[in-house]
């Protein structure tokens, strides 16, 4: 999970680096996409289940609001909405002194890591929240405008050293109050300062890379949609159980190795539906 965590926080942070220009045709795309999944995991709920709740039903259509579990798609929407008042925060700054720059990522930072992450104040307590996101965006719009390609191997080492200090900081507080709550209150934090800075780490080893494959940017196009698959609360809590089932008792070696496959599987499984759901959105665009 220490290598992993920085997942959410990169994904954000290559928004703000290319930065986001809402149109309508982008909101009722990202709409689109939200609500498929969001009816389509229901409706197969409830014929699994036999059972059929129309307020849940129509609910389901609302997919930004009633997100049944997806807090990511919360925040990104709302992410998306108040871009346009980020963006010309930025073109402001951008006329003025880096000073500027500093002063307002400063700003960012306290909040984020002295009240928010040390102090767990409402105004971002976890990072899991639209706060979080504001200052990750701030951030990749800034990398952005540096154009600074740093060296691979430094980024990778403090990406390797930032993921290692939150692995210890999970142990220690698990050792040392008995119970994993203290574990994700200090380590698995998004707005944890060494989450972040390992995520920038991460993204700026390979922003360092110069690859040229279009299959990546095609597996890349359906990331979103893998997460709105598996971690649909109809799916998430079947596929947890089931993980917990079959690692009872086991070694912690092969725990990891199978893990590492199911992830995989899981992975490669929402890639294959999310295509068909791309076939099909592709015929009713020709259509209509």
């Amino acid at each position: 999970n220490a290598f992993t965590v920085v997942a959410v926080n990169c994904y954000v942070l290559i928004s703000g680096y290319f930065g986001i220009y809402p149109t309508k045709k982008k909101l009722w795309n990202l709409f689109a996409i939200c609500a498929f999944y969001s009816v389509g995991h229901y409706l197969v709920y409830a014929l699994l289940n036999d059972t059929f709740n129309i307020k849940t039903f129509v609910y389901s259509f609302l997919p930004f609001s009633h997100n049944q579990g997806l807090w990511f798609v919360t925040c990104y929407i709302g992410l998306f909405l108040i871009s346009p008042l980020l963006n010309a925060a930025v073109s402001y700054l951008n006329e003025k002194k880096k000073s500027e720059w500093f002063k307002v990522l400063g700003g960012l930072a306290i909040i984020t890591f002295y009240f928010g992450y040390l102090w767990k104040s409402d105004l971002n307590h976890n990072g899991f929240n639209l706060e979080n996101f504001i200052f990750l965006y701030m951030i990749g719009r800034y990398l952005n405008l540096t154009k600074k390609r740093l060296k691979g191997t430094y980024m990778m080492a403090t990406y390797i050293g930032c993921t290692l200090v939150t692995a210890s900081l999970g142990i220690f507080f698990l050792l040392y109050k008995g119970t994993a709550d203290y574990m994700f209150i200090w380590a698995w934090r998004y707005n944890s300062p060494f989450v972040i800075l390992g995520a920038i780490s991460l993204f700026m080893f390979f922003n360092s890379l110069n690859i040229q494959k279009k299959w990546i940017n095609s597996i890349a196009a359906s990331t979103f949609s893998v997460y709105l698959i598996h971690e649909n609360c109809h799916v998430n809590t079947l596929l947890y159980d089931y993980v917990r089932e079959f690692s009872n008792g086991m070694n912690i070696v092969t725990l990891i190795c199978i893990l590492l496959v199911v992830a995989l599987a899981v992975f490669v499984a929402c890639i294959i539906i999310d295509s068909v759901r791309i076939v099909l959105f592709t015929t009713i665009k020709k259509v209509f």
